[in-house]
């Protein structure tokens, strides 16, 4: 669903991984249809079923790896922000520049996304530099055959 919408490819497979989800339809509707909402969809329990079921909260914090945060994860840094600034508690450390932002949720949804994006980089960089080390053993960079 990516060529519909913004994390089509992901969010849904992640929410249901985190959260689960109860059965909807029956399986004589078919697989469900993300066109008319109509269909049968399996019931999963969710990697963090048991401490949902202690009560806890569990809101999945999905970022994309160039940095985009889907709607859930952005509504919560947002309470979190309204938190920090009504009760006055706010121990984030803000950078010393003018130009850098005092604004919580500014300072924090940069900070993981830029962390979505420099991962993404570092295990780019590991798979090229493993790839190198394979083909330098291989004897295939020294035959010049790459």
């Amino acid at each position: 669903m990516g060529h519909k919408f913004a994390f089509g490819n992901t969010e849904e497979f992640y929410r249901v991984k985190i959260l689960g989800c109860r059965q909807r339809g029956s399986r004589k509707q078919g697989p469900m249809s993300h066109d008319n909402g109509r269909g049968y969809v399996a019931s999963a329990p969710g990697d963090y079923r048991d401490a949902r079921i202690k009560g806890n909260t569990v809101i999945p914090l999905i970022i994309e790896i160039f940095g985009g945060v889907t709607a859930h994860g952005r509504r919560a840094i947002r309470h979190l922000a309204k938190r920090a600034e009504t009760k006055g508690n706010d121990g984030t450390i803000y950078g010393t520049s003018r130009t850098s932002t005092r604004d919580f949720y500014t300072h924090h949804l940069r900070r993981l996304a830029l962390k979505a994006m420099v991962g993404n980089a570092k295990a780019v960089r590991r798979a090229i530099q493993s790839r190198k080390v394979a083909l330098a053993a291989s004897g295939a960079l020294a035959r010049g055959s790459i």
